[in-house]
């Protein structure tokens, strides 16, 4: 539409449709928006809460680490086979006592084989928290990285289209459906009235 021209009726018809469309589409994105932001907001709730999780399990895991290493360190494997060895009553002439050492041995060995056996479980229970967490956390910075991003699209979009119906607008406002030869016709008018008004005044004062 040239400048200043004044919009035909076909021509208003049609900017009014397109801009009764431009402001359901706002509407829209508006909900689109307020939605994803909801979303957003929702993974970076979720990596506040697994990122101390993931150091917990962490530190889990790292305790487990040195226990099982403790136990299996092999110093009490030897130990048990010298007294073992000693209480074999084959080797030698069993003492009263050894048969009483050998029987808290063994209760120390039972003892000590379920400390490994409880390490190691931990120590695979840790991992796979860990990896769970990892796992979650990698989901989760995926997912809020994409919504961030749809978030910025969508607020573009909300602005070019803001913008569209404000363009709109003013091919339909008031002073593009008057003429220019009726604004200056007015403009004249108010001016010669103005002139007159002022003219009055002097000539009373």
């Amino acid at each position: 539409m040239a400048k200043n021209r004044v919009p035909t009726m076909k021509e208003l018809e049609a900017l009014h449709r397109m801009i009764r469309a431009s402001e359901k589409r706002l509407a829209d994105l508006n909900a689109e928006i307020d939605t994803v932001r909801a979303e957003a907001d929702g993974y970076h709730a979720t990596l506040k809460e697994l990122n101390p999780l993931l150091q917990i399990a962490k530190v889990v895991q790292s305790s487990a680490e040195l226990t099982l290493s403790s136990v299996e360190n092999g110093q009490f494997d030897q130990v048990w086979k010298s007294l073992d060895k000693e209480g074999d009553p084959h080797s030698c002439t069993p003492h009263p006592s050894q048969s009483q050492i050998h029987a808290i041995g063994k209760k120390f060995r039972e003892s000590h084989e379920a400390h490994q056996r409880l390490a190691q479980s931990t120590l695979k229970e840790a991992f796979i928290q860990v990896a769970q967490a990892e796992e979650d956390i990698d989901v989760n910075e995926t997912l809020l990285s994409c919504a961030e991003q749809a978030l910025s699209s969508l607020i573009n979009l909300r602005e070019e289209t803001k913008d569209q119906i404000k363009r709109m607008k003013g091919l339909i406002r008031a002073s593009r459906r008057v003429p220019d030869e009726l604004w200056l016709q007015i403009f004249e008018e108010r001016i010669n009235e103005d002139e007159n008004h002022y003219m009055r005044g002097k000539r009373e004062e």
